[in-house]
Order: C-alpha cells, then structure tokens, then sequence
C-alpha cells in the first residue's frame, strides 16, 4: 500500500476521485469544512463535504497518535509503537 506521509498536514485527506474510482462509502458531514491556501485564501477546490474511514494522506493527528517510525533512506514506515487498539 502506497500513502503520501506529509508531517505539515494536521489531518488526513484522501482526493474524491479516487474515492469514486475505488467505490469507497462516504459519510457526509454536518457541516462542509473550507479549504485555505497558503496564503489563506480559499482553495478553487470547493469545500470538504464527506469523509471516508480511509487515510491516504497521513497528517500530523495520525502520526502522533500512532508515533510510526519513518526510514527516510528505504522510504519506509513502521507502526512499532502504535496503541492496543490498532
């Protein structure tokens, strides 16, 4: 399984045509969550309107909680200290 490990997202994100692809189910959300730029201006993408039980982009949340070893040089990430519940 291949993922995007990116430290400077706090949250986890997958792309909605991947989702579509892969048939995944969806939750839709209560409230839509906007999407800021770096300079916070509002992303052309749209809004957050759903979510899947998938991570694909593994954000800032996921890895503290699961504290994984990432080996930079075999482009690799071990979960040797992830909580019971995994």
């Amino acid at each position: 399984t291949e993922a995007l490990l990116d430290s400077g997202a706090y949250s986890c994100y997958i792309n909605p045509q991947l989702v579509d692809r892969l048939n995944l189910a969806t939750i839709s959300l209560e409230k839509e969550i906007r999407v800021y730029n770096t300079d916070a201006s509002h992303n052309k993408g749209g809004t957050i309107k759903k979510r899947v039980l998938l991570n694909i982009i593994l954000g800032m949340s996921f890895l503290k909680e699961h504290n994984s070893e990432v080996d930079w040089e075999k482009l690799s990430i071990e979960f040797t200290q992830c909580p019971q519940r995994c």
